[in-house]
C-alpha cells in the first residue's frame, strides 16, 4: 500500500477527530478529550511531533505523536481508521515511525501504554522490539471504570535488532 507520513496541519484534524469517532474511549476520562475542540487543542498543543498517515487516494488513516517527552525518552501513540491497513503495512510504518521519533528528538528510550484489552496494540510494540512489559493495574479510568494498561519500552540501541 502506498502511504505518505507528513506532519499534522489544521486541515488533518477533522479527519483524524472523524477516525477517533470509532474508538469513543480512546482517552482516559481524566484527560478529559470529549469534544473536537478539545482534541484540537491536544493534538496542536499538548502532543509533540503528530505526524498523519496519507493513502494513496488522499485518505487520512491516523497518526503517531510523542508525549511526556523529557530526559530524552518520551512516549508513543498511535490510532489507525479500522482495517485502513494490513497489518505488514502498520508495522513497517509504526518502524520508521519509531527510527524518526528516536533521531529526530535523540531520546535514548521511547515507551508505550495500552490498555491490556488492546491485543492488537501489545502484539505491534512486541513486533517493533518493545519489551519489559509491565502490567499497570486499574491505571487508567474509562467511562468512570478502572482499567489496567501495559507498559513497555525500547531503547534506541534496539531499533532494527529484535
Amino acid at each position: 500500500m502506498f502511504l505518505t507520513i507528513v506532519p499534522l496541519k489544521d486541515c488533518h484534524i477533522p479527519a483524524l477527530w472523524d477516525i477517533l469517532q470509532d474508538y469513543p474511549n480512546y482517552f482516559a476520562d481524566d484527560m478529559e478529550i470529549k469534544t473536537f475542540d478539545k482534541f484540537k487543542k491536544y493534538l496542536t498543543m499538548e502532543a509533540k511531533d503528530v505526524l498523519v498517515g496519507v493513502n494513496g487516494k488522499e485518505e487520512i488513516v491516523g497518526c503517531c505523536y510523542l508525549e511526556h517527552v523529557s530526559d530524552n525518552m518520551g512516549s508513543v501513540a498511535v490510532f489507525t481508521r479500522r482495517e485502513a491497513l494490513l497489518p505488514t503495512d502498520i508495522i513497517d510504518v509504526s518502524q520508521s515511525v519509531v527510527s524518526y521519533y528516536f533521531q529526530k528528538h535523540s531520546l535514548k528510550m521511547l515507551y508505550g501504554v495500552t490498555r491490556a484489552s488492546n491485543r492488537a496494540a501489545i502484539r505491534l510494540m512486541k513486533r517493533l522490539g518493545f519489551s519489559g512489559f509491565q502490567t499497570l493495574k486499574e491505571s487508567e479510568k474509562v467511562e468512570g471504570k478502572f482499567m489496567d494498561c501495559i507498559l513497555g519500552g525500547i531503547i534506541r540501541e534496539k531499533i532494527g535488532n529484535h
